[in-house]
């Protein structure tokens, strides 16, 4: 039996739906002439198909899904101790004090304040990934690169204001982490379940349909509340990021200064 999801694994993602949903219902598919298949609309799926019944079967059959978070820790081990927390404003206005100390007081505060008042629904989340390739060669390599997203448009805002490197201040706090996760479904909220088992059900007729359109499986957690640190399975650092706040486009942050022995020292 499966026990958490690894979507990376798109081959046996799909065995897993094929055992769900039986033989016969492959071979009817296989047999349809669809357009194409979608999470959004199910409706290319057996007239009987009925997608709650999928996600409970989903549930009973599994425990949750493997996930990934990239951040920029200066301590490991506040991962592997508190896990990941809930809110996060407190903490994001003192580091926003300490990296940014040489700023005026006032236009600090006024633009961390800015900054967090259209981004406060965020203080309460936080994302997770069920694959590392868009962190290291897609569009979110900027959370290992300089941290918080939060802390990040603060930088962006200053630079823009005083006309000084703010963001590049940001690479030097910290070490790119990923962290891997076994998350069960009780820390996922149901409607994402649901989304999640329509993503499956999408890649599933897919693979038998339309194989030259399956090639990843992309999917985001996000998470409400605390994520217990018993979840954390391990983590790594890499050192080698597509960073799309860097002009060109494709160009690569390395980090030079890690070394596999802090990796085995730090816990």
């Amino acid at each position: 039996m499966v026990t958490f999801l690894d979507l990376r694994n798109v081959k046996s993602v799909v065995d897993f739906v094929d055992v769900q949903l039986g033989i016969s219902t492959v071979e009817w598919l296989k047999s349809q002439e669809i357009d194409g298949c979608y999470s959004d609309d199910l409706s290319w799926l057996p007239d009987s198909f009925d997608i709650d019944d999928f996600v409970e079967e989903l549930i009973k059959k599994t425990t949750g899904v493997k996930v990934f978070h990239g951040c920029r820790p200066e301590a490991v081990s506040d991962y592997y101790e508190y896990g990941f927390l809930s809110s996060k404003g407190t903490w994001l206005r003192e580091k926003c004090d300490d990296i940014f100390s040489d700023v005026e007081e006032s236009t600090r505060k006024k633009i961390f304040d800015s900054v967090y008042s259209y981004r406060v629904d965020e203080d309460a989340k936080t994302y997770f990934l069920c694959d590392t390739e868009r962190m290291l060669n897609g569009g979110s390599g900027h959370y290992l690169i300089y941290g918080s997203e939060m802390l990040l448009c603060t930088a962006r805002s200053l630079q823009e204001q005083l006309n000084f490197p703010f963001v590049e201040r940001l690479k030097t706090i910290g070490t790119p982490t990923i962290f891997e996760l076994n998350l069960p479904y009780s820390s996922i909220p149901d409607r994402q379940i649901k989304c999640l088992a329509s993503t499956l059900l999408e890649t599933w007729g897919k693979w038998h349909l339309f194989p030259e359109e399956v090639d990843t499986i992309e999917f985001v957690v996000i998470t409400r509340g605390k994520v217990d640190p018993s979840y954390i399975v391990t983590h790594h650092h890499p050192n080698k990021i597509l960073d799309r706040m860097h002009f060109p486009l494709t160009f690569y942050y390395v980090d030079e200064q890690r070394t596999e022995v802090l990796c085995e020292a730090e816990l």
